[in-house]
């Protein structure tokens, strides 16, 4: 820049997101020449971010995705943030507050676990609470620091800002953040909050572009009404419910305006090259003005004023929007015809009268129409004198003009209510704040298990926080690992505002397929809509142990399962988790090698004689087990959304399981045969989906080909009689293979397993309807499959697949 364009050597480029020269913001520092020169030498740029293009055709297609959510905000408010704990403090107000659990608005304060536990330090007093681990008190909590956080933050404000209509831009402890550029090049409309006298709206090239055009500003302590200036300057809580107020009564004409203007000054933004959205010239596109080009435009306007002897309102103008400001006040955002802040105009009843704006916010004062002039006394509202006209010409008094009439425009605005349909939480299409949690001190288990949940979260964006932990929080000499299940729950409740949270054990495979979401429905149907219930639990296949004192006639009916379960904020969801926490050091079951939180749940049921409060889901629909060894059990299927790896041993067996049920889960269902490399799970439409079954003496996994309609839940034969079946149909389709090369000699070498004339020892995958060709064409997509058999080829076949 210096060697092109040599008064750069005169000039300080402040990239936006350093901290602000302070001189800036006070008046009594504003007129002293150290402080206009150093206005004056620096000017404020876009940062660089690689990833974020301000493609204005990219941005126009994330403006006709659907977004939900009204008001936005995301990020830290300190006390030294004055702005931002005024937003933060309006959640007191009860009727924002309900805006927020239901997901109208998002006023997301991100002070969790790091800036609770004195900035990363465990303490003592935290882990008592449970929000550090006993073994890291008086070292930094690693697991939460702010390198490992930094990612998960931003990633969850993108999908915030690229959900929301319009997001608020607070300034912090270093000025205006670079949050205002991310929400632009998501398609949000910013709202520019400031404080006169304490901070300044800095943008880049404030006098190149029209900033009111797609953004709103908004100042949280002028005072606002002229009725009675001494009694008009708002504190900032009324003055940020008020602006709340004003966003979500947003006209939609005007909200699609500031979208459109976005669209044309928002690429300007980039530092890249690429082309412009504007309409050809001449038959060619025109290029898009960069940000480099208006840096270097504002270089050659300063440089016009060597000596820097440039007027006050001169560098204000280059360096505070300071024109966007004034329109941006008296801007009418609703529509009817009232300045921002006062969006419900009321019409005079008497013609002597004007009309009057009123702000939907108790304790403001009242406002005249835009283009009116505002007296203390009648009739209120008057026009403005025109130029030469005869009230003018005569001068006469204020009182002399006509009242001020907006016209069919003026209507009355009213405050926006929580939609309460479903008891407070939000509805679709609007998101709930969900985080899963698991926990694992076995790390040959989670290296098969979490990899599936990781990739069920990735593919459902913005629907659940996902948080794994490797660390125990409570001691291991009081506690058994299964305990840190409630604990993680409960410092989940305590740490951010979270609509549910959802425990996953660490030996649960996620084999949902894509499009459904079996446990979002489930948390919507079961846990939210019922006002009463607070826990979303599963039905186990066998009853839970009673305790010592043996079963209680109610006790023989619990049985229940916290594989996965999901508790919803509140009170009894808190007061639960403690009771058991009680319940258990009464029993001495902490450290109980066989009775655990589970088992403290069933007592806690037992005791209190009824399952108030908690929802159970039949076998199956969060999880099914695969292994049947316990008798009862509803297994496993594809499509289902969870299998349970529970019961199989070694962990060689158990890796196999895993492998196999996520193939047999992304397998084709539309009748297509698919071989895995590894043997697993062949599927077809024609008959209902193949059952895996897996036995503790069996070296193998091998599956059942179902030949009639679906078993009813819990009638499942017993292990003994499905090997007996499997291996007669086997048998049966030996004889009947009259297509085959040759007939086989079928050698029972274990469960699950069988070998050909040829001696080789191999697993067979069964499907119908085939044709010879395609049970070919199948086993030629692996290079595992040995070979093929046939029966039944008159009737379509019965395809078996033969692999190593």
């Amino acid at each position: 820049l210096e060697h092109a364009w040599p008064s750069m050597r005169a000039f300080s480029v402040l990239h936006f997101g350093a901290r602000a020269e302070l001189c800036g913001a006070f008046g009594h520092l504003r007129h002293q020449p150290a402080c206009q020169r150093r206005l004056f030498r620096m000017i404020t740029v876009p940062p660089f971010f690689p990833d974020e293009t301000f493609n204005c055709r990219e941005i126009q297609q994330r403006l006709e995705t659907e977004r939900p959510i009204r008001i936005a905000y995301r990020g830290l408010a300190y006390s030294a943030m004055t702005e931002r704990v005024a937003v933060k403090n309006v959640l007191t107000v009860p009727s924002v507050l309900a805006l927020h659990r239901t997901g109208e608005i998002r006023l997301e304060f991100t002070n969790w676990t790091y800036e609770l536990v004195d900035m990363g330090v465990c303490r003592p007093n935290f882990a008592i609470e449970g929000l550090c681990p006993w073994k890291s008190v008086g070292t930094t909590y690693g697991v939460n620091t702010m390198q490992s956080r930094a990612p998960k933050m931003r990633k969850r404000s993108l999908e915030l800002w690229a959900s929301a209509e319009t997001c608020l831009v607070l300034p912090g402890d270093g000025g205006y953040e670079l949050r205002l550029f991310s929400m632009m090049n998501l398609g949000c409309i910013p709202v520019i909050v400031y404080s006169s006298g304490a901070t300044l709206p800095k943008v880049p090239f404030a006098s190149q572009i029209p900033w009111h055009e797609f953004a709103i500003f908004w100042d949280l302590i002028h005072p606002r009404s002229e009725a009675q200036p001494e009694q008009a300057l708002p504190n900032r809580g009324g003055a940020t419910l008020q602006l709340l107020n004003q966003l979500l009564a947003l006209d939609r004409e005007v909200l699609a305006k500031k979208r459109a203007a976005l669209v044309r000054h928002a690429p300007v933004m980039g530092w890249t090259e690429r082309e412009s959205c504007r309409p050809p010239v001449d038959g060619s596109i025109p290029r898009q003005e960069t940000a480099l080009d208006l840096a270097i435009r504002e270089l050659a306007l300063r440089a016009q004023f060597p000596g820097y002897t440039a007027g006050l309102a001169q560098v204000w103008m280059w360096k505070v929007p300071t024109v966007s400001m004034i329109h941006s006040f008296d801007e009418d955002l609703s529509g009817a015809g009232c300045p921002n802040g006062y969006p419900s105009c009321q019409a005079a009843q008497n013609e002597s009268y004007g009309d009057v704006c009123w702000p939907l916010s108790q304790g403001m004062w009242w406002r005249c129409p835009v283009g009116c002039q505002q007296l203390r006394r009648y009739p209120f509202c008057v026009g403005f004198p025109v130029v030469g006209g005869p009230a003018a010409a005569a001068g006469e008094s204020e009182l002399a003009l006509p009242p001020c009439r907006v016209g069919p425009r003026c209507r009355e605005v009213h405050a926006v209510d929580a939609d309460m349909r479903l008891n407070g939480f939000p509805r679709p299409p609007r998101q709930p704040r969900i985080m899963i949690l698991s926990f694992s001190d076995r790390p040959k288990v989670r290296a098969l298990a979490w990899p599936s949940l990781k990739r069920f979260c990735a593919n459902r964006p913005g629907r659940y926080y996902l948080e794994l932990h490797t660390e125990p929080l409570l001691d291991p000499r009081d506690f058994h690992p299964a305990w840190n299940k409630l604990a993680f729950i409960r410092r989940a409740f305590r740490m951010g505002e979270l609509d549910a949270v959802v425990w996953i054990d660490d030996d649960v495979v996620i084999t949902a397929p894509d499009g459904t979401d079996t446990l979002l429905d489930a948390i919507v149907e079961r846990l939210f809509s019922d006002e009463g219930t607070f826990a979303l639990l599963s039905r186990a296949a066998n009853p839970m142990p009673a305790g010592p004192q043996g079963p209680q006639p109610f006790e023989r009916e619990i049985f229940i399962s916290t594989t996965v379960m999901a508790l919803k904020r509140g009170r009894n969801a808190r007061s639960l988790i403690i009771e058991l926490f009680r319940a258990a050091r009464r029993l001495r079951w902490t450290r109980h090698g066989g009775s655990w939180d589970q088992d403290t749940l069933a007592l806690h049921i037992s005791t209190q004689g009824s399952l108030k409060g908690f929802a159970l889901l039949d076998p199956g629909v969060l999880y099914a087990d695969i292994d049947d060894s316990r008798g009862g059990s509803r297994l496993w299927k594809p499509g289902d959304f969870a299998a349970h790896l529970v019961g199989i041993k070694p962990a060689r067996r158990r890796a196999r399981a895993a492998r196999n049920i996520l193939q047999a889960a992304h397998s084709d269902h539309n009748g297509t045969a698919i071989a895995h490399a590894s043997g697993a799970i062949t599927t077809t439409g024609a008959v209902p989906t193949a059952t895996i079954i897996t036995t503790a003496a069996a070296t193998t996994t091998t599956t059942r080909a179902a030949t009639s309609g679906p078993m009813p839940d819990g009638t499942e034969p017993q292990l003994q009689q499905q090997q007996q079946q499997q291996q007669q149909q086997q048998r049966q389709a030996s004889a009947e293979a009259e297509n085959s090369a040759r007939l086989d000699e079928y050698v029972d070498v274990g469960s699950g397993s069988c070998a050909d004339a040829m001696g080789r020892v191999f697993d067979s995958l069964w499907g119908v309807p085939f044709t010879s060709k395609e049970c070919k064409a199948a086993c030629s997509q692996s290079p595992t499959c040995l070979g093929v058999n046939i029966a039944h080829a008159e009737r379509g076949g019965v395809c078996e697949l033969r692999f190593a």
